[in-house]
């Protein structure tokens, strides 16, 4: 049996990386969000949270395909808005 060799990096990556949406999870945010704070203790800033309600019917009607494509577009249109920033896919239907 052959062992792999991992990259460096790769488990961090798997454990604080949301695939689907390209952006971090919500271990990672929670450590970013931290570091934020910590690093600009003088500074305000706001925290948005979107709680997709009946995504599962979403799921249900439209499948699941087309709920995720709603997903990474909701993802890709935050990454274009939040600069400087960052965000998360908290869980199935929370980006924020």
């Amino acid at each position: 049996m052959k062992k792999r060799k991992r990259r460096p990096g790769m488990l961090e990556h798997a454990a604080y990386y949301d695939e689907l949406c390209g952006c971090s999870n919500l271990p990672r945010f929670k450590i970013d969000v931290q570091e934020f704070i910590s690093s600009h203790p003088d500074e305000t800033a706001f925290m948005v949270k979107f709680d997709i309600r009946e995504f599962k019917l979403i799921n249900r009607i439209l499948g699941e395909k087309t709920g995720d494509q709603i997903l990474v577009h909701i993802a890709s249109v935050l990454r274009q808005v939040i600069r400087p920033g960052f965000f998360c896919r908290a869980h199935d239907d929370e980006i924020g």
